[in-house]
């Protein structure tokens, strides 16, 4: 967890606030940690933007979840966040929690060819992430937090989606997945080496 009072961003400054403190004490290297996360560059813009169209402050925590080993522990970090954050204040949409991933990272630049290369292996990833979204999206997280298949994908933020799907069935809510694409498809290559992102939301 970050303790920063604000984050600049190109459309405004976002206030910043700690939420874990009192669950999980924060280490001296984590507000390190979380700068060098680049995702927050692409999740702070938005967050600025809504911000701006709102004309009303939004509030900002950040955490850097890098493994979750079970089902249980990801229920019990969600637990921690839905106590914080205050189960109301969720459900009626006044606070949101967002965890960012790419998905499967595909090719020898990642070391992770099991399909081969050419357009095939871009439908095997697909079939695959597909599998895990929906089952993110289902909260079905037995399948996803083995060991083995933890070791087994490229997927980087498999550890906070698996806590943010957790939140979601503790608070009734219904996932789907709402976009799926490849850097591929942005780049119009036929690259070997590509990237896959995907949108899951709950409501």
């Amino acid at each position: 967890m970050a303790e920063v009072d604000a984050y600049e961003t190109p459309l405004g400054q976002l206030e910043g606030f700690s939420l874990l403190e009192q669950y999980h004490p924060r280490r001296l290297d984590d507000n390190e940690a979380i700068k060098r996360e680049h995702a927050l560059e692409m999740v702070l813009p938005f967050i600025a933007y809504a911000q701006r169209k709102r004309k009303n402050s939004i509030r900002v925590a950040t955490a850097l979840i890098s493994k979750v080993t079970s089902v249980e522990s990801a229920r019990l970090l969600a637990s921690d966040i839905e106590t914080a954050l205050g189960a109301d204040q969720l459900e009626s949409g006044s606070a949101m929690v967002i965890a960012s991933s790419d998905f499967t990272h595909y090719g020898r630049r990642f070391a992770y060819t099991p399909y081969g290369e050419g357009p095939e292996a871009a439908a095997h990833v697909k079939r695959d992430d597909l599998d895990i979204a929906s089952k993110l999206a289902n909260s079905e997280l037995g399948p996803l937090l083995i060991p083995s298949v933890q070791r087994r994908n490229t997927i980087c933020g498999l550890a906070p989606a698996s806590v943010v799907s957790a939140l979601a069935l503790s608070l009734g809510l219904k996932g789907t997945v709402a976009d799926y694409y490849t850097s591929l498809d942005v780049t119009g290559t036929d690259s070997s080496d590509f990237v896959a992102y995907c949108t899951i939301l709950w409501r």
